[in-house]
């Protein structure tokens, strides 16, 4: 059986799919990829210039391959060419399309009429793609009730998002970060408003222990929505966007990852905190609550408690023992449940029903 898989842009599944091949050869799946920005992202997605989709090279490209399936996770124009060419698509859906839509929407002014009539444009886009793909993939079971909730007799089949072990060591094997302790880090991007915003509950979290540092890789065009609130306290440090290799270092130092958002899937960076064991508390929202094992792997949070983060970050910074038990629970878990392994074995099920 082959696949050809539509990646894109920089997408947390892209930088392991090379990985996902080399696994789904075990199962008789033999997988391309393409990057969809070489074919051209088409209207309205970049500039006026490279918004004709290579539609030419994208049959070139079928012919020569010849895939008994086109897999993408972006619902756009690749996915498009797929059903009009008669193949089967399949969607790997990594987060909740239909709110974020909305909430772009919301963001948009009404007088930016290009920008309407562009997110338009691209619901119109993926309406088609939701219609008439073959399979949709949701990274979570709860992604998945959404699914089924709008597509009640469309087949999904849940594909958690994997996580290569080998890419992820432990402290004692790589070089940490000259941090201040007792710390808690944070690894996530301000892309998405809701999401976001959740970080402004760290205010209150750092007004009451200001003798922990707070630290916050990540940007992204909704970080003035909440870095100037977070900015005001002196034991919060702004990190920016950080590297591969920079992440794994700032996991392996902090003594905390913590996650507050307001809308999350099944955010990688919890994974790599497992893996580089650390104890975990996350804001219980989406599918986090299937990456985090409440009481042994981590702790979660309802949206807007800071009473309760404070609880939990005392509580684990005031136990060594415990944080490193949790930790170490976190790695094992990670490597039971998320590893492209197991990746690439959901899928093989997957493509299984529907073949």
């Amino acid at each position: 059986m082959k696949i050809l898989f539509g990646g894109f842009g920089h997408s947390a599944f892209v930088k392991i799919s090379g990985k996902f091949s080399k696994e789904l050869l075990k199962f008789g799946i033999e997988f391309k990829e393409v990057h969809t920005h070489e074919l051209g992202p088409g209207f309205p997605d970049t500039r006026p210039r490279e918004w004709i989709f290579n539609t030419r090279r994208f049959k070139k490209i079928v012919n020569e391959f010849k895939p008994d399936f086109v897999m993408t996770d972006y619902q756009g124009h690749f996915g498009l060419a797929a059903v009009r060419e008669g193949i089967p698509l399949l969607l790997y859906l990594r987060g909740d399309y239909w709110k974020e839509t909305q909430q772009a929407i919301e963001r948009t002014p009404s007088k930016k009429l290009f920008s309407r009539f562009a997110l338009w444009y691209k619901m119109k886009n993926a309406n088609e793609c939701f219609q008439r793909s073959s399979l949709i993939m949701p990274i979570s079971r709860h992604l998945d009730d959404t699914v089924k909730a709008r597509f009640p007799r469309k087949p999904t089949a849940i594909m958690h998002h994997g996580i290569d072990p080998d890419g992820w060591r432990s402290k004692s094997e790589d070089e940490s970060m000259d941090l201040n302790h007792p710390c808690v880090g944070f690894v996530q991007n301000a892309i998405i408003h809701e999401k976001t915003v959740e970080m402004l509950v760290l205010s209150k979290v750092m007004r009451v222990l200001p003798k922990v540092t707070f630290y916050w890789a990540g940007n992204g065009p909704c970080r003035d929505a909440v870095l100037p609130e977070l900015s005001k306290h002196d034991n919060f440090v702004w990190l920016r966007n950080l590297s591969s290799s920079g992440v794994r270092k700032f996991l392996s130092s902090v003594d905390v990852y913590g996650l507050a958002s307001g809308l999350d899937m099944l955010p990688s960076t919890v994974l790599e905190a497992g893996m580089m064991r650390r104890p975990v508390i996350a804001t219980r929202v989406g599918g986090v609550p299937e990456m985090v094992v409440e009481g042994k792997t981590g702790l979660l949070v309802d949206r807007g408690d800071h009473a309760r983060w404070v609880e939990h970050i005392e509580a684990l910074l005031g136990d060594e023992k415990r944080r490193q038990k949790m930790g170490a629970e976190g790695r094992r878990f990670v490597e039971e449940n998320f590893t492209v392994k197991n990746m690439a074995r959901q899928f093989s099920d997957a493509i299984g029903k529907i073949t």
